[in-house]
């Protein structure tokens, strides 16, 4: 009788589809959320750091933060973990893997966190009456330095004192506006203002004409 041999290191646990449904599930449930310092401002980075919290993380499976490599798990009955250290202006990629017997280290889903570009310019003096301007919002992207930047901030005051140029074709267009308004409103007046003075200046004509001929 033939003996049959199986290597036991070519068994391995399978991560089967109703398991990986059920952490996939669990995954979605995950969220991130970030929140900023103002006081905290690093003018040489050119940001603020943001703390980033990871929320309802599951004993099953754990996620991994693919900028830092720093991994969360369930741990100490805590399913939230939190962490600073996170500028202004980047992207993070965070990847969730099964963290069970038969799935561990099996990638359910990516989950992306962009956090806002933070202008360390928004509270200089030149943008005092201008903070709607791009160079002056809070979360705007600005690549430029102190010198550049009043530049531009100086260029764009003297670009709002600049007196508009006359449309002639809208001044135009205004006027041809107002004419129709003005003669559709008083239509039936001027009809018979009109017919009125027609008829007196035809009547005249014809008194003078009957004058003449006597």
């Amino acid at each position: 009788m033939g003996l049959l041999f199986i290597n036991p290191l070519t068994i391995e646990a399978q991560c089967g589809y109703t398991e990986k449904v059920r952490l996939q599930k669990i995954a979605g449930n995950v969220s991130f959320s970030y929140e900023h310092n103002d006081s905290n401002i690093n003018i040489n980075k050119e940001g603020i750091e943001f703390t980033i919290t990871i929320s309802n993380i599951h004993p099953d499976i754990y996620v991994k933060d693919t900028l830092h490599g720093d991994t969360y798990t369930f741990e100490n009955n805590s399913s939230i973990a939190t962490k600073t250290e996170y500028l202004s202006g980047i992207n993070i990629i965070y990847k969730i893997y099964g963290n069970t017997e038969n799935c561990k280290g099996e990638l359910l889903m990516s989950s992306y966190v962009n956090i806002p570009s933070y202008n360390i310019y928004h509270h200089d003096p030149m943008c005092k009456g201008i903070e709607t301007y791009e160079l002056c919002q809070k979360w705007s992207k600005v690549n430029l330095n102190y010198n550049q930047f009043t530049k531009r901030i100086e260029q764009y005051r003297e670009s709002l004192m600049e007196k508009p140029e006359i449309d002639d074709e809208g001044e135009k267009s205004l006027i041809d506006n107002l004419i129709y308004f003005f003669t559709s409103k008083y239509y039936f007046i001027i009809m018979i203002s009109i017919i009125v003075v027609s008829s007196l200046l035809m009547y005249y004509l014809n008194k003078k004409n009957n004058f003449d001929l006597k």
